[in-house]
């Protein structure tokens, strides 16, 4: 945990990112409610591939993927072991090599196949207008691959919510460096454990001022950069 004297310049270093950024969060500025189709699955694959991964190692399966045409509706003929296949063997691939294939080819072919299930689409999932929380945990008891942080970062990504926290490792870590949760802290693994941490944060971020998805950007860009000097530092 951070000493309690150093807590104020990380809080600090926190509200300057959120000025850098422009609290630019990454986030669409449309409409969920007008999103295509394609743009929604796009978002909800690259949330599934971000799981446990660099952002670079997932950006770039997610960006070969879409040039292979894999995420995208499937046709009347096409079963889930071929999909799936398919998946596998494109993050497979030479140029992406990302780790993690079989178990992200699987749940990204299971997630694709029960958002269309029935005539089902993600369009008309955001169009329902249900409120944010019960939207999330209908896609975490719905869709495979998709946890609570994944969730979140989805509905917060499509701008759906302002007020969902995504609790990834670096955001857990500024919190146990602030003192809001224990040491060391671990990924929650229940919704119960998830919400009551994602309260915490709520009422720390309220004191600064911006949206919630903002400053979980900031947060996290600000702890990727000192866990990175840290580690040159010891080296």
């Amino acid at each position: 945990m951070l000493r309690p004297d150093c807590r104020p310049y990380l809080s600090e270093a926190v509200a300057r990112v959120c000025v850098a950024v422009g609290g630019d969060d990454g986030r669409t500025r449309t409409l969920p409610q007008a999103l295509s189709e394609s743009r929604l699955l796009r978002e909800l694959a690259g949330c599934i591939l971000g799981s446990r991964v660099r952002f670079e190692q997932a950006h770039c399966a997610l960006e070969h993927l879409d040039r292979l045409g894999l995420l995208a509706r499937p046709s009347t003929d096409q079963c889930i072991q071929e999909t799936q296949q398919r998946m596998r063997d494109a993050m497979l691939d030479a140029m992406v090599r990302y780790p993690f294939a079989h178990q992200r080819a699987a749940q990204l072919a299971g997630a694709v196949f029960k958002v269309y299930e029935g005539g089902g689409s993600l369009r008309g999932l955001v169009r329902k207008g249900w409120e944010a929380r019960k939207l999330r945990l209908y896609l975490v008891e719905g869709i495979p691959g998709i946890g609570m942080k994944q969730a979140s970062l989805f509905l917060n990504r499509i701008g759906y919510s302002e007020t969902l926290a995504v609790l990834d490792t670096h955001i857990l870590s500024y919190m146990e460096w602030m003192g809001m949760a224990s040491s060391p802290t671990r990924m929650p693994n229940t919704v119960g454990k998830y919400e009551h941490l994602e309260a915490k944060l709520q009422d720390h971020i309220k004191q600064l001022g911006v949206p919630l998805p903002a400053c979980d950007l900031a947060i996290w860009i600000t702890v990727r950069l000192v866990k990175k000097e840290f580690r040159r530092w010891v080296s």
